[in-house]
């Protein structure tokens, strides 16, 4: 989703990986979302997980979930492209993330089916924030 104006979430977004009959568990899904600027009602929540193996061989591994505000069209150009924005924008993970939204779950954890599970690995969160970018003046 790649919203002009701020987005307000109440709830929740969920890409989890679904259940599977086969051997191997799947992997979470994405949520990319761009905005404005965000806002989380206090219990919402971001959460790509991994999914189960119906036959109990391996978990999947965690999604992906990246956010980003005030990016510009050439950043989610160059966003989509190669993973990278054009312009510098403060990366925030989710420990920095959920320190400034209080009330906010991320869950990107993958499937452990076995204790000898070694596959299944976590997911990523990260917010890109272009709020500050500007521009500097030098004098000398």
């Amino acid at each position: 989703v790649h919203a002009a104006g701020p987005v307000r979430l109440a709830g929740s977004l969920i890409a989890d990986g679904s259940p599977t009959s086969t051997f191997g568990g799947p992997s979470g899904g994405g949520i990319w979302v761009t905005a404005e600027r965000f806002s989380f009602l206090p219990g919402s929540r971001l959460q790509a997980r991994g999914g189960y193996s119906g036959y109990s061989y391996s978990g999947g591994g965690g999604g992906r979930i990246a956010l980003g505000i005030h990016l510009t069209g050439e950043d989610l150009a160059q966003l989509a492209a190669t993973g990278l924005p054009v312009s510098p924008a403060a990366t925030l993970e989710a420990p920095a993330f959920l320190d400034r939204y209080p009330g906010v779950t991320v869950d990107v954890t993958p499937v452990t089916v076995r204790e000898d599970e070694k596959s299944a690995q976590p997911g990523t969160f990260v917010l890109l924030d272009a709020t500050r970018r500007g521009t500097m003046l030098l004098l000398r």
